[in-house]
């Protein structure tokens, strides 16, 4: 990791980082309030492989029942965008899988935003672990956005809906203002 580009891994919504070296490689992280818990980090290791994790509450609240998708949805876009990003201007250029986990989600209804809905969608587990993308050339933009509509269809099928439903009829991103 050249000096300096520690910082481009941030996840952009955590409004600042610091960063360590550590055994695995290299990690990014912010935390909250409280000392001890994090809002997010991102360990890129060794090997190349780059985690990225951003703590539920950030997201959404414990009591209210809800996952808010515009925002689960503009973390994990952030989140792929830093690290791609980073690894096309340090010229590391390939494949990248990417996947998504979603804890402590169980009861909790995906808040679309979309309105008045007949049936209440709920998430029937705990965790949903959502499966892999591939992305085959981490510098294009179109196959990056081509997973993450994979995945946010996925999301949003493991809480009882069709598909994803911040896009229009021609695949265009479109969510609620």
């Amino acid at each position: 990791m050249a000096e300096g580009n520690w910082s481009n891994f941030i996840n952009y919504e955590w409004g600042g980082g610091s960063n360590v070296f550590n055994l695995d490689g290299f990690m990014v992280y912010r935390r909250s309030e409280t000392p001890s818990e994090f809002v997010g980090y991102c360990q890129v290791y060794r090997n190349g492989i780059t985690e990225t994790c951003l703590r539920a509450s950030t997201y959404w609240e414990e009591g209210d029942g809800l996952v808010p998708a515009l925002s689960l949805c503009t973390g994990i876009e952030s989140s792929i965008f830093a690290a791609s990003r980073e690894y096309v201007k340090q010229g590391i250029s390939g494949a990248m899988l990417i996947f998504v986990s979603l804890i402590g989600v169980k009861g909790r209804e995906l808040a679309t935003g979309s309105g008045f809905r007949y049936k209440k969608y709920l998430a029937d587990r705990d965790r949903l672990y959502i499966p892999d993308v591939l992305v085959k050339d981490l510098k294009n933009g179109e196959q990056i956005a081509k997973a993450q509509r994979s995945l946010y269809d996925i999301v949003w099928q493991s809480f009882g809906y069709n598909g994803c439903t911040y896009y229009d009829n021609e695949g265009n991103w479109r969510p609620p203002r």
